[in-house]
């Protein structure tokens, strides 16, 4: 089960929510068209008026797609706590500039390096694309399990 289901319900209906509400006004302003509903308030009258109906378009498509906005409310009260419990967390970033870059000694594919955990040597093995293709712009090499940069563009870093 999704930790957050009201707010994955309100994003499915989204685009339908978003026509239907943008139509809601259309009728309003545009057209100056209501919403009315009959008053049976007072039965001693023969007419049957009918009463403009005051309503607020977000309720009320969060009513026809049964989604508990009090509930949307609280999951993205938790969605954003969680979001800064991530952030508070350091994150490990890697910079280097173009000058430094060119400096360095040049490497490639199939060389061995020292690994500085584990101490052994370790074959250079390209990146790949998200297609699975393989990419000269980076150079890794494996210890273990993982897998560490050690080069771009045929350069090695440190």
């Amino acid at each position: 089960m999704n930790e957050y289901p009201q707010c994955d319900k309100l994003l499915a209906v989204k685009d339908k929510s978003q026509v239907i509400g943008e139509f809601l006004e259309w009728l309003q302003g545009e057209k100056n068209l209501v919403i009315a509903e009959w008053d049976y308030g007072d039965s001693n009258t023969d007419e049957d008026p009918l009463v403009r109906h005051r309503f607020n378009i977000q309720e009320l498509l969060a009513e026809f797609f049964e989604i508990d906005l009090v509930k949307v409310e609280e999951e993205r009260r938790a969605i954003l706590d969680e979001q800064r419990r991530l952030n508070e967390k350091p994150l490990p970033f890697f910079a280097i500039g173009n000058d430094e870059l060119e400096k360095a000694p040049a490497i490639k594919k199939g060389d061995t390096i020292m690994c500085p955990l584990c101490k052994g040597l370790h074959v250079l093995e390209h990146g790949k694309t998200p297609e699975g293709h393989e990419s000269d712009l980076l150079l890794f090499y494996k210890c273990g399990d993982s897998s560490y940069l050690a080069g771009i563009k045929g350069k090695r870093i440190r």
